[in-house]
C-alpha cells in the first residue's frame, strides 16, 4: 500500500486537525500565527493535493468580528498559497471575492478597531 493511500484513509482525522490548526492560527491573541499550526495547513495541501477545506473552514471563522483574527487569517492564507501544493494557487484565485470582502469589511463600522489593524488588512 502506498504512502498516499495510507494518508487518504486518515482524511477525516486530518480535516479535524486542520480545523484545530486554523482555529489556533487565527486566534484573537495579538501575536503571529504559530509556525506549527501554519505548517499543518501546508502539509495538508501536499498530502491531499487541495486547499479547499482550508478555505471552507476559514470562511466559517468569525474573521470579521476581530481585526487581529482577520489579519492573522490573511497571513496564514498567504503562507499556505506560497508554500503549499501548487493547486493552492488556482484554488486561492477562486477565493478572491472572499478576500476582497475581508479587506472592504475592515474599512469602517465595527471593523475599524482601536488597534488599527484595518490599515494593514486593506493593504494586504
Amino acid at each position: 500500500m502506498s504512502h498516499f493511500t495510507l494518508r487518504m484513509g486518515d482524511r477525516v482525522k486530518a480535516e479535524q486537525e486542520l480545523m484545530t490548526s486554523i482555529r489556533k492560527a487565527t486566534s484573537i491573541e495579538e501575536n503571529a500565527p504559530k509556525r506549527k499550526h501554519v505548517r499543518n495547513l501546508i502539509v495538508f495541501t501536499w498530502d491531499y493535493k487541495t486547499s479547499v477545506p482550508i478555505w471552507e473552514y476559514m470562511k466559517s471563522q468569525p474573521l470579521r468580528a476581530d481585526e487581529v483574527q482577520c489579519y492573522k487569517a490573511l497571513i496564514t492564507l498567504h503562507k499556505v498559497v506560497r508554500e503549499g501544493h501548487q493547486v493552492s494557487i488556482p484554488e486561492a484565485l477562486s477565493q478572491t471575492t472572499f478576500l476582497e470582502e475581508l479587506g472592504r469589511g475592515m474599512g469602517g463600522g465595527s471593523y475599524a478597531g482601536w488597534r488599527n489593524y484595518s490599515v494593514l488588512i486593506r493593504a494586504y
